[in-house]
């Protein structure tokens, strides 16, 4: 979500009390056989035929959520970022962080969130895979709000350090870790980059995240060099949230990899020199509804990019070239799809690619859509969307450099339980679910992706904006994963 000053203002007082965590168990967690994944082909042709159907679970955390992002531990358990909305207090903020853990079974989940900082923006959670080392970001360090709080913990998330290092820029932080190139590291193999907006609100007229790097695993933060885009262009002013970007990806030589939407389309910015210089690629020409595309990299360095076309609708590409060339655009959406937003990828190996999403059947599916609307900042309606439910999809493609593709998609709950309803733009503001969710793949090469049900939980603040919004949409909801698996 992003927040800008007017929250910083009406908020400032409450910025020193401590989370009250609210939770509540949906009924429906478990997997559910009646609800086999469909399979077909790409632009969702020919539904498929097969002997052993993939099936979607569902497992409750207990935990408020707004912007989940979800991984894995090195011993193979999942962890999920939570963002929690107080209880008792006017607007339910400033929201608190949470990072929980999830036993073998997804049946408990334990607390281990770092214990600092209390009040958070933006809080995002990735595992170096490399070393195993957690990092959880928390936007609005101390209360500065050009300043963010990495916290990195080497032991599954039972001890953290934590840094309020990252500064410069405001809002839209995003964070990555991979090999240097030529820097020398202290203490820590890998670097650590961490990209953020130019301008306060992330908004016009900057068009470019600024990123710096730490060369001693999280605890100090330098600037890289040149921005990855232009901090200002004219060809990309209709970019609503110009700043934003997706979070940075290293492969294995130290290249770094971003993605954006600029001037429209979905791009990349490439460096090969620890964010010192860029070149950039466009990698389709269908468009992109939202301003923060994601990517994946492989164990055998493929890279996999998604975004939404300017039809809302959800697409993949790879390239096998250190984003050169790209494949031709690759539609995901099943037949009956009519809108869908913030596609999130995750990748193992030998093409096998999954793609979480929150999609809906019944959306007005064409212009004009819903425009971002933050309820926690402003009162929000629904307008055309009134009504409109959204579920959580997960689709595995077993592989993507098949001469015959094929994809393979469930959703979180049945159709007649959808997890959100009303207004969902291309950028998020979902209600209770906003700017993003999260896609990984389980040590069993299961994917799972971390949503947020906005059913499960009832609003116990007294709302400042959007009072009217019921249940199913007052921006309060429960993190839940979903996950494929063969039953």
């Amino acid at each position: 979500m992003r927040l800008a000053v007017m929250w910083l203002c009406t908020t400032l007082v409450a910025l020193c009390v401590l989370v009250a965590a609210g939770s509540a168990s949906a009924a429906s967690a478990g997997c559910d056989p009646t609800r086999p994944a469909i399979v077909y082909k790409p632009g969702g042709r020919g539904h498929i035929p097969a002997k052993k159907r993939l099936i979607p679970c569902r497992y409750d955390t207990g935990a408020r959520a707004l912007e989940p992002s979800i991984d894995v531990t090195r011993d193979g358990r999942l962890l999920y970022q939570a963002w929690e909305l107080q209880s008792g207090v006017p607007g339910g903020v400033p929201p608190v962080p949470r990072v929980l853990r999830g036993d073998r079974t997804l049946s408990s989940w334990q607390d281990v969130s770092p214990t600092g900082p209390v009040a958070s923006l933006d809080p995002f959670l990735t595992v170096d895979h490399r070393t195993g080392r957690i990092f959880s970001v928390s936007f609005l360090a101390n209360g500065q709000p050009t300043c963010a709080t990495i916290s990195y913990s080497d032991d599954e998330g039972e001890t953290w350090t934590s840094s309020p290092a990252a500064c410069g820029g405001f809002d839209g932080e995003s964070i990555g870790t991979g090999p240097p190139v030529t820097s020398p590291t202290i203490g820590y193999p890998d670097l650590v980059y961490y990209c953020t907006g130019a301008t306060l609100g992330s908004s016009p007229p900057a068009t470019s995240p600024i990123c710096s790097k730490s060369l001693d695993g999280g605890l100090t933060f330098q600037p890289t060099g040149e921005p990855p885009w232009p901090l200002a262009d004219e060809g990309a002013e209709s970019d609503k949230f110009g700043p934003w970007a997706g979070n940075p990806v290293v492969g294995s030589d130290g290249t770094l990899y971003i993605p954006k939407r600029f001037a429209g389309q979905p791009e990349v910015a490439i460096s090969r020199d620890e964010g010192a210089t860029w070149h950039r690629v466009q990698v389709a020409f269908n468009g992109s509804g939202g301003e923060t595309p994601r990517m994946a990299i492989d164990n055998s360095g493929n890279i996999f990019y998604t975004w939404e076309s300017d039809a809302r609708m959800p697409f993949l590409a790879y390239s096998r070239d250190e984003g050169a060339t790209w494949s031709p655009p690759i539609p995901l959406a099943p037949r009956g799809l009519r809108e869908a937003n913030i596609p999130r990828v995750a990748a193992t190996g030998n093409g096998r690619v999954a793609v979480a999403y929150i999609g809906s059947t019944d959306a007005p599916g064409s212009a004009p859509y819903y425009a971002f609307c933050n309820g926690l900042l402003e009162d929000c309606t629904d307008g055309y969307y009134t009504g409109v439910t959204w579920n959580g999809y997960i689709t595995l493609l077993p592989n993507v450099f098949a001469t015959r593709i094929k994809l393979v998609t469930a959703t979180v709950d049945a159709p007649t339980s959808p997890l959100l309803f009303g207004g969902c733009s291309a950028d998020g503001g979902c209600k209770a679910d906003l700017d993003f969710i999260g896609a990984s793949f389980g040590p069993g090469g299961d994917p799972y992706a971390a949503f947020v049900d906005d059913c499960a939980v009832a609003r116990d603040f007294p709302p400042v904006f959007s009072k009217e919004l019921g249940t199913c949409g007052d921006y309060v909801g429960e993190g839940i994963v979903a996950r494929l698996t063969a039953g």
